[in-house]
C-alpha cells in the first residue's frame, strides 16, 4: 500500500492541473494558431512558462483508489489489477464476470 503521503500529495497534483488545464489549453491554442501574430504566441507562450509546474498533468499519476497502488490500473474503475478482480469476483462491480468460452 501506498503511504499516505504520497496519495495526498498526487491528489494535491490533481486538483492543480484541474485549476489549470482551461488557461493552459487557451494558451496553447493561442500559440498553435496561424492567425495570431508572433508577439502575441511569444506572449502566449511566456504565460505558458509561468505556470506551476505542478500543473502540468504529466505530472499525475494513476493510482487504485482503495490501495494506492501505481501501476496496472483499469481507468474505467480506478483500481488496480488486484483490488478489480477481487470486487469483480465479489460481485461489487455491476456487469462484470469472469470470462469463459
Amino acid at each position: 500500500m501506498a503511504s499516505i503521503g504520497i496519495v495526498n500529495r498526487n491528489k494535491k497534483r490533481v486538483e492543480m492541473e484541474k485549476k489549470y488545464r482551461d488557461r493552459r489549453n487557451k494558451l496553447k491554442s493561442i500559440m498553435k494558431s496561424k492567425t495570431v501574430s508572433m508577439k502575441e504566441k511569444v506572449e502566449a507562450a511566456r504565460k505558458l512558462n509561468s505556470l506551476p509546474v505542478k500543473s502540468f498533468s504529466t505530472r499525475t499519476a494513476l493510482r487504485c483508489e482503495i490501495t494506492g497502488r501505481p501501476r496496472a490500473i483499469v481507468k474505467q474503475f480506478g483500481l488496480c489489477r488486484i483490488k478489480f478482480r477481487e470486487f469483480a469476483l465479489a460481485g461489487y462491480l455491476p456487469g462484470i464476470k469472469k470470462a469463459s468460452w
